[in-house]
């Protein structure tokens, strides 16, 4: 995912956007697929336990963001199987 967003709009902090960034992550994954993700302290990203679901870069210019976040869907194998993201053949 890769928004382009004005921070003049919003705020002009780079560690506040990070974190939002984070919670849309961790907010999507919890209701979407039922996954309980987190942040850990001091690090960027998202994370399920102690593996990195989501990894965050993000570039800016004249406090215009660019480039933005990768969900490691490959980890989503070891969701419990009643989650939403399974689709079950007939």
């Amino acid at each position: 995912m890769y928004p382009i967003v004005n921070l003049r709009y919003h705020k002009m902090d780079l560690h506040w956007y990070l974190r939002t960034l984070e919670e849309v992550v961790i907010r999507v994954l919890s209701s979407t697929f039922c996954i309980k993700a987190t942040r850990l302290e001091g690090l960027t990203g998202v994370w399920v336990g102690n593996q990195k679901l989501a990894a965050i870069g993000i570039r800016v210019s004249r406090w215009v963001t660019y480039h933005g976040l990768a969900l490691n869907v490959t980890r989503l194998v070891s969701v419990p199987t009643d989650s939403p993201m399974w689709h079950k053949e007939p």
